[in-house]
C-alpha cells in the first residue's frame, strides 16, 4: 500500500534507498494501477511476473518514489483502513475495557472520538504488532479512507437509520412519517392510514417498539396466522414442503432479525406451489438470503481475482455444488421408480 502525499519531486525520496531494478518494478506497478482512491494506491504484484524486486531490498518498508507527478510513501497494508469498532469498544472484548470501566475512567477505544473529536485510532507503540493481527479478523472492514462505498453494499449492522441520517441520506419528512416498505413480489403499494397495523420490520434497534423476541417470532407468527386461514390450503402444503428441500436457516444469516426477507424467500414456492420446479430454482439461487447461506453473496471469479489483485485464488463453488448435490442431481442415481440403481 501507498500513501500520496504533497512532496515535489526534488524531496521525495525519504531515508530508504532502494536498488534500481526496484525502484523500476514498483513504478511501473503504481503507474498501471487502476486504483481509483485519491490518497491511497494498493498494488499486487504479479505472481507469474518475470521482473522481481533486488533481493536486497526485501524487506524494505517507509520508502518513497515519484510517479506520474505525485510522491508516494510505503505504509503499512492496513494503513488508512476503515473500520467497525463497535465490538471492540463492548466490555468484554478490548481487555482494558472492563478495567477502566472498574475505575470510573473513560472507555480507551471510545475516548479517540469522545475526547479528541477524532475517527482516527492509532495502533499503541507499547504494544508488538502481533496483537494488531490476531484481533484484526475482529474488526469489520468497511473500506479504506477515500473509498466510495454504496450505503446498500454495508452489511447489516451498519445500514442502520443512524449511518444514514449520520451522512445526510435520510430527510426530515422521512423522519417525520412512519413508512412500512414492502418488497415481496406482486406486492402493491401500503395505504399509510393503515401503516401501524403492519408489522414492525425496521431494522434500527433504537427505534424499534419491540424486544428481539417479537423479531424472533413476528415472521413465524406472519406464518401461521396465514396458513391457518387460507383457502388454499393445497398450495400451502405444497409450499412447506418445498421449504424443506430448498432450506435457509437464521443460523447462517447475518440479518437474522429481519421479518420481510425471509418471507419474501417463502413466497417463491406458495407462488410457484404448482409450477415447474426449474422456475422454483432459479428463483430461489438469486435469492439473497440463498446466496449469504451458500456463501454466493460477493463471491469473484478467478479471472476477476486475477484481473484486479493479481492473485490465484478459486471461486466459490458452494452453490453450484449444493444445487447439484442438494437440490437436484443427488449423488445416487435413481430408477424411475426412485430407487437406487
Amino acid at each position: 500500500r501507498w500513501m500520496t502525499t504533497n512532496k515535489s519531486q526534488f524531496l521525495c525520496g525519504g531515508d530508504v534507498v532502494l536498488a534500481s531494478a526496484t525502484v523500476s518494478v514498483l513504478k511501473d506497478l503504481l503507474s498501471k494501477s487502476r486504483d481509483e482512491n485519491s490518497f491511497l494506491r494498493d498494488v499486487h504484484f504479479p505472481e507469474d511476473s518475470e521482473t522481481s524486486c533486488d533481493l536486497s531490498d526485501m524487506g524494505a518498508i517507509g520508502m518513497e518514489l515519484f510517479v506520474d507527478g505525485t510522491c508516494f510513501r510505503h505504509v503499512h497494508p492496513d494503513h488508512f483502513n476503515v473500520y467497525d469498532f463497535t465490538y471492540w469498544s463492548g466490555e468484554k472484548a478490548h481487555p482494558g475495557n472492563a478495567i477502566r470501566k472498574l475505575a470510573n475512567l473513560p472507555n480507551p477505544i471510545n475516548a479517540f472520538l469522545d475526547d479528541a473529536s477524532s475517527s482516527i485510532l492509532y495502533f499503541p507503540s507499547h504494544h508488538t504488532m502481533d496483537r494488531w493481527s490476531t484481533f484484526k479478523p475482529d474488526f469489520l472492514q468497511v473500506g479504506r479512507f477515500g473509498d466510495t462505498i454504496n450505503f446498500r453494499d454495508l452489511t447489516d449492522g451498519l445500514r442502520i437509520r443512524a449511518v444514514a441520517e449520520g451522512f445526510g441520506a435520510v430527510s426530515e419528512a422521512d423522519k417525520a412519517t412512519p413508512k412500512l416498505i414492502c418488497g415481496s413480489h406482486g406486492e402493491v403499494s401500503n395505504e399509510l392510514s393503515r401503516v401501524m397495523e403492519g408489522i414492525d420490520v425496521s431494522f434500527d434497534r433504537e427505534l424499534d417498539l419491540y424486544t428481539d423476541s417479537h423479531y424472533v417470532q413476528q415472521r413465524k407468527t406472519t406464518w401461521t396466522t396465514v396458513v391457518l386461514n387460507a383457502r388454499d390450503q393445497l398450495r400451502q402444503r405444497v409450499a412447506w414442503a418445498l421449504s424443506q428441500i430448498l432450506v435457509v436457516t437464521t443460523f447462517d444469516i447475518e440479518a437474522k432479525r429481519n421479518t420481510e426477507t425471509f418471507l419474501s424467500f417463502y413466497d417463491i414456492f406458495v407462488r410457484n406451489a404448482f409450477g415447474s420446479y426449474s422456475e422454483i430454482l432459479k428463483e430461489v439461487v438469486v435469492s439473497p438470503l440463498m446466496g449469504e447461506m451458500l456463501t454466493y453473496l460477493e463471491s469473484k471469479s478467478s479471472a476477476f481475482v486475477w484481473e484486479e489483485e493479481k492473485r490465484r485464488v478459486f471461486a466459490d463453488e458452494n452453490m453450484a455444488r449444493e444445487v447439484l448435490q442438494l437440490f437436484t442431481t443427488g449423488l445416487v442415481q435413481l430408477n424411475l421408480d426412485g430407487t437406487p440403481k
